[in-house]
Order: structure tokens, then C-alpha cells, then sequence
């Protein structure tokens, strides 16, 4: 199996005081390439911990965590951004969209960070809001845009620099199930059409149902990682 995630023996640590909580202990974990992993577990478990691990938003305590055969803890911040910019998506429950730019230029962000050219940017912007079904809503802030349009919008800001990964912490936690439904959807979508490898922490009993495998955390340890 082609994997593109790895994480081996990776512990989390955070220590408050006197106070020593161990999110994760030893996790092994493999995701291949164009997988759909749901992370499941109670409120506590690691699972958003592990996540945001995987996307090198916070740094192990111990083991390591190899994205497309690089390990991670290896890097220097600057590389780490780099990866960050080209190899991952972010999708998050609260949406995070900057509140002063339009829905077209909220997705332009990262490719201008990453120094796309400008017309280059504009058929990818393009494209992006027409498979998120928001041509329409290009020039709409995010104030003047549903929920569930806001999450659509930030799933093609996760896309916008054609990442292989894309990591979704809660993707339909602030929506109703309606909404959340046609998130999921979605998602399930960009993994089959364009073979994307999505790892995502939710309660949602729909997006376990629907991804390919299931991995469960309890007390910051896997105790089932089913297919």
C-alpha cells in the first residue's frame, strides 16, 4: 500500500504547571495515499490533537510523523511552511475565512502565498467555485454567506494549491444535518474525482459511515482502526 502519512510511536504531551496530560501515547498509524479516514472517539480522546499533528500545526512530544516519505520533525520551520502551503488542506468547524475578503479572493489566498501567477490563479479560483457550486458567490464576504456556503468555500481554499492531503477537524460540527449531509458529500466526492487522501475528526456518524475506514481513539490511543 502507497502510504503518505505515517505516524510511529507519537506521543503529545502537554504539561499545565505540575499537570502532565498525555493526548496521545505511542501512536502507529499508516494512511495511504487516497484514502478517506474518519478519526473517531470521545470529547478528550486526541483526536484533533492527532490531526493537527499530522498537519504539523503542533509539533510531537516524542515519535515522528513522515508525510510523502519526509519526516517532519527533520524540517525547519520555513520547509515546514512549504509543506503546509503544497502538500495540505485545512478545513476546520469555524470556517476561518477572513472576514473582509470575498469568497474568490478568500480562496486566491494561498495560491498568491505560494506565488501562482495571476492567471493562473483565476481559472483555478474559477474551477474550484464551480465544483463547490458557488460561481454565483464569488464576490459575496463571508457575512453575506450561509453556513454551509462558507464551509464549501473553505473546502476549494483547502484545494486552492492542489494539495494531496487535506485534513477536516469537525467539517460539519456548525451546520444542520441538511447541510452538514451535502458537506460530507462533498468531501466523499473530492476523494473519489480527484483521488485526494482525507483524514477527518468528526462525531458525525454520516462521515464515519462513509469513509473507508474507521479510527478510533480513546484516552490517546488507537483501539480500533477498522476498514
Amino acid at each position: 500500500m502507497n502510504e503518505l502519512i505515517e505516524a510511529i510511536k507519537l506521543s503529545k504531551i502537554y504539561n499545565l504547571g505540575e499537570t502532565h496530560i498525555h493526548a496521545l501515547k505511542e501512536v502507529d498509524l499508516s494512511i495511504a495515499r487516497g484514502e478517506f479516514a474518519a478519526i473517531t472517539g470521545p470529547s478528550g480522546s486526541g483526536k484533533s490533537t492527532l490531526l493537527h499533528i499530522i498537519g504539523c500545526i503542533e509539533q510531537p512530544t516524542t515519535g515522528s510523523i513522515i508525510i510523502d516519505g519526509r519526516d517532519t520533525g527533520k524540517m525547519s520551520q520555513r520547509a515546514l511552511s512549504k509543506l503546509r502551503l503544497h502538500k495540505i488542506g485545512f478545513v476546520f468547524q469555524h470556517f476561518y475565512l477572513l472576514p473582509t475578503l470575498t469568497a474568490y479572493e478568500n480562496i486566491e489566498l494561498p495560491m498568491k502565498e505560494a506565488k501562482l501567477r495571476r492567471n493562473e490563479r483565476q481559472d483555478r479560483v474559477h474551477d474550484l467555485l464551480s465544483a463547490v457550486g458557488l460561481i454565483d458567490r464569488k464576490r459575496h464576504r463571508p457575512h453575506q454567506l450561509s453556513g454551509g456556503e462558507q464551509q464549501r468555500v473553505a473546502i476549494a481554499r483547502a484545494l486552492a494549491n492542489d494539495p494531496p492531503i487535506i485534513l477536516a477537524d469537525e467539517p460539519t460540527g456548525e451546520l444542520d444535518t441538511r447541510t452538514g449531509s451535502g458537506i460530507v458529500d462533498l468531501l466523499v466526492d473530492i476523494n473519489q474525482e480527484y483521488n485526494k487522501t482525507i483524514v477527518v475528526v468528526s462525531h458525525d456518524q454520516e462521515i464515519a459511515h462513509r469513509a473507508e475506514r474507521i479510527i478510533e481513539l480513546r484516552d490517546g490511543g488507537i483501539v480500533d482502526a477498522l476498514y
